[in-house]
């Protein structure tokens, strides 16, 4: 394999909170912002940046508390443990939602102003999210009631999004375990990362098939392993005196994950109310093929909503085979860029 080129310096935008934002920028011509998923940061899609930088500016971004991107404001950190007092579900919960709906609202607006704001300074009008960044691009182009102006959207990519459609009641099964974010802070506020970790791979469903049935135990073991050797890298390029690329380790992330999982609280709802995601732009639905059940399933109701509602021209949907939820990741990430590269790319040119 090719050694990839050196990433560029980042560039720094400072949000209205005056918190610093970090992005990259690589490539010319008209601008798209990459918006990376809960596991990643900027530099975790570079070589699909590269893909797409012969014809288009790009910009990666790390939202707050990734990479070399700062933390989110008072208000939302301030809860320290978020969760509804009683939990199960309700009449008013009837998906047993874990966390208090404003401070989900919160991260919501937080992460939208800080995307609008990276629009309206790069002049980029094309959007590529990725994972929970897809929620969010999602709720750009939805006009979601978080009172934040949106900006002019004229293209968006939405790969993955760990939606969660609120009806039909029959799909239950497949959903996500949010329930068990309850033993994620659990396990986050005694400083037990690792099962912390574990617990969240549960409840999103990733990982190959076999993985997602090995006994906790096994899984504790495999990714300390992984955390063991993400350490002695960080310590051998500290050690080198090389720079920090906004590289970020599963220990970094795991506490940071909570924000993702209240992102996927905020935008439970009835598929319906997504139909307007592509009035007045292109959209591109994409969807691994190998991804987790309710993912598909949410990308299909997002598919049918928007045919059901009158927008079907602006829309494209494709599923590609043979990878899952990794697609666009880096190489070392077990991603496979190759495989979407020439979907986005058609798409773009559209």
């Amino acid at each position: 394999m090719a050694t990839l080129p050196k990433p560029p310096n980042p560039q720094v935008l400072r949000a209205d909170d005056g918190v610093e934002l970090s992005y990259y920028t690589v490539g010319s011509g008209a601008g798209i912002i990459i918006i990376p998923g809960a596991m990643s940061s900027a530099l975790s899609q570079y070589e699909l940046a590269l893909s797409l930088s012969s014809s288009y500016t790009v910009h990666l971004f790390s939202r707050r508390s990734r990479g070399l991107s700062g933390p989110y404001p008072s208000s939302v950190t301030e809860p320290k443990t978020p969760l509804l007092r009683t939990p199960g579900p309700t009449d008013d919960n009837p998906i047993d939602l874990p966390y208090d709906p404003q401070f989900c609202l919160n991260v919501l607006k937080t992460d939208l102003t800080d995307l609008f704001a990276l629009v309206r300074h790069t002049s980029a009008t094309s959007l590529f999210g990725i994972s929970s960044g897809a929620l969010l691009v999602l709720a750009a182009c939805t006009h979601r009631p978080t009172e934040v102006p949106n900006p002019t959207i004229q293209k968006a990519i939405i790969f993955d999004p760990p939606l969660i459609l609120s009806s039909p009641l029959a799909t239950r099964d497949i959903l996500p375990d949010l329930p068990s974010i309850r033993r994620y802070e659990a396990e986050i506020g005694t400083g037990d990362t690792t099962s912390a970790l574990v617990t969240a791979m549960r409840i999103v469903q990733l990982g190959p098939g076999w993985l997602r049935k090995c006994p906790d135990f096994i899984i504790r073991f495999l990714t300390g392993l992984i955390m063991s050797a993400e350490a002695r890298e960080q310590g051998r390029r500290k050690g080198a005196g090389e720079e920090d690329e906004g590289v970020v380790t599963m220990e970094m992330l795991a506490p940071v994950l909570r924000y993702d999982f209240a992102l996927v609280q905020a935008m439970v709802d009835d598929a319906r109310v997504f139909e307007r995601v592509a009035e007045g732009r292109k959209v591109l639905f994409v969807g691994g093929g190998g991804s987790p059940g309710y993912m598909g399933f949410a990308m299909r109701g997002l598919v049918d909503a928007v045919r059901e509602g009158g927008f079907e021209e602006g829309m494209e949907w494709e599923e590609i085979g043979g990878v899952g939820h990794e697609l666009f990741e880096n190489k070392r990430r077990n991603g496979r860029v190759e495989l979407g590269i020439e979907t986005v790319r058609k798409f773009l040119a559209s």
